[in-house]
């Protein structure tokens, strides 16, 4: 097996030039990455930048003991899962991707959310069966299945995944206060893991705290990410169809992260595409507001296969307006290959996001307002 560390970023692209698909690897039962899966006649990999945090792994085609393909779950946002499992002690430097090891020891891989589950289907199996073949009869393969994925006009050459330049796009004052949970957040601070059940608690009373009073409607603003009715509310005005998530799940030093998959709607885009994105929250530094970290995918739209999304929702208060809070959206784009239509795609997504965070927060003071 070799080892990841010998290879930098731009050698292990090179050695995984011949085929890449855009997917997303589980870790746990309610944790996915986005990413990219590289594939050779000798090796397959994985490639991930989210957060700012890179994961990147791959083993040889033998190491692989049996491929499955398990049905569509709420869990894998309604994607089929293909899951390899390797020998045992094999591919141990990749075991930080593994979404669990069995009985036995074999180290087991789940990816889902591919751009075309029957290209990649085709693909990983016709390599894996083939780990016998010379490698020009391998070789073969992958430049055979390349040229079944073209879905779109062009496939361009891969770019890698660097920092996003993420400018401000949206800023606005409203008259709410920024969340209860943030007051439980800021006198618990120093005690995790009771912050974590008050969180629980506080979740599970939300809406009888609000019939009961009025005066606790503080919760609006981050609970348009909050998983509840009026997120749903929201986001289904916005055209957002078939609306799913997982719940916010406690990844690490009081960060929490969740997964969310729906539908365009086609007044949104004549395609009537799917997103599936990865959402990261936490406290700000001065712990006066909230930060929500997304990473949006696109599928079924013409060169979705091309970039990912980057969104920064950061929910503050703000001192000199009283009980109301500063929402300031930051965004850019993430180019996994290079396309002369960039700079058209680019103008299109930034024209119709503003009109979305205009809807998305005016429904939300709206609501307020109205004492739903």
């Amino acid at each position: 097996m070799w080892s990841i560390g010998r290879l930098n970023g731009s050698a292990l692209m090179e050695c995984f030039s011949s085929l890449n698909i855009e997917c997303s690897l589980h870790l746990t039962s309610l944790v996915f990455m986005q990413g990219r899966l590289f594939m050779s006649a000798r090796i397959i990999g994985f490639h991930a930048n989210l957060f700012g945090h890179k994961t990147k792994f791959f083993f040889l085609w033998e190491d692989i003991d049996d491929i499955q393909f398990e049905t569509a779950t709420l869990s894998s946002m309604g994607s089929p899962i293909i899951v390899m499992t390797l020998r045992k002690g094999r591919g141990m430097d990749a075991r930080h991707g593994a979404k669990s090891q069995d009985a036995q020891g074999r180290l087991k891989f789940h990816f889902h959310s591919f751009v075309s589950f029957n290209v990649a289907q085709r693909t990983i199996m016709a390599l894996w069966k083939a780990r016998s073949l010379s490698p020009e009869q391998k070789v073969r393969i992958v430049e055979e299945s390349e040229s079944k994925s073209l879905q779109t006009e062009e496939t361009g050459s891969f770019l890698g995944l660097e920092d996003v330049y993420m400018p401000e796009v949206y800023s606005s004052v409203l008259s709410l206060p920024v969340s209860l949970s943030l007051s439980l957040s800021l006198s618990l601070s120093f005690f995790p893991h009771i912050l974590h059940i008050m969180e629980c608690i506080y979740q599970h009373l939300t809406k009888r705290i609000i019939l009961l009073s009025t005066s606790l409607q503080a919760n609006f603003c981050v609970e348009l990410f909050g998983g509840g009715e009026l997120e749903y509310r929201v986001m289904q005005k916005a055209g957002c169809l078939n609306y799913s998530l997982t719940p916010w799940e406690l990844d690490k030093d009081g960060i929490y992260v969740r997964q969310i998959c729906y539908k365009f709607d086609k007044c949104v885009s004549r395609y009537r595409g799917e997103a599936v994105s990865t959402q990261q929250r936490s406290l700000l530094p001065d712990r006066n507001g909230w930060v929500i970290e997304e990473v949006l995918t696109l599928h079924g739209v013409p060169l979705g296969d091309h970039f990912n999304l980057h969104f920064r929702y950061q929910i503050e208060h703000a001192p000199s307006k009283g009980e109301a809070c500063h929402i300031r959206v930051y965004f850019g784009i993430a180019w996994l290959k290079s396309t002369r239509h960039q700079k058209r795609i680019s103008k299109n997504i930034h024209s119709n996001l503003q009109d979305r965070l205009k809807l998305m927060v005016g429904e939300v003071e709206k609501e307020f307002l109205t004492g739903k």
